[in-house]
């Protein structure tokens, strides 16, 4: 199987009102969003849309069309950012009629969604990620996770 990524937008947009609360800011407020989808064998498996603070992008290259050579969090690191940590929530729910059309299913098939909020280590949100895919065809793996504090 070979997968890609294909990029479909970078634009400035009004950040709509759940964005901004992931990212900390007042709705409306301008933000940069980098909406992608993710193939395997040409078939779309994942709607993805990453939002960044517009000075965020600005200083890391993000506000620009094309590939994000070393991947976003390379970018961000050599942008004098330092990604600290990210928050991660999974939920499943139908999808709607344009991520039915676009994952080319039907609307009876859920789908799994993937909230991911990455902050730097001062606290700042640096990146909203919403992932959504069929969930017939997505598998969540997540290996060696960091444990932080005792286990009792």
């Amino acid at each position: 199987m070979g997968g890609t990524v294909v990029l479909l937008a970078v634009e400035r947009i009004a950040a709509p009102t759940d964005i901004a609360a992931l990212l900390g800011l007042p709705s409306g407020t301008l933000v940069v969003r980098r909406g992608r989808h993710a193939l395997i064998d040409g078939d779309v498996v994942q709607i993805q849309e990453a939002f960044y603070p517009v000075d965020v992008a600005e200083g890391c290259g993000l506000d620009q069309p094309g590939k994000i050579l070393g991947g976003v969090l390379g970018a961000m690191t050599a942008g004098g950012l330092a990604p600290g940590f990210a928050d991660e929530k999974v939920t499943a729910r139908m999808p709607t009629t344009a991520e039915a059309a676009a994952l080319g299913m039907g609307e009876r098939v859920p789908v799994l969604c993937v909230e991911r909020v990455v902050r730097g280590r001062g606290g700042r949100v640096l990146e909203a990620l919403r992932v959504v895919g069929a969930a017939d065809r997505v598998e969540l793996h997540y290996d060696e996770l960091p444990l932080t504090g005792g286990v009792a």
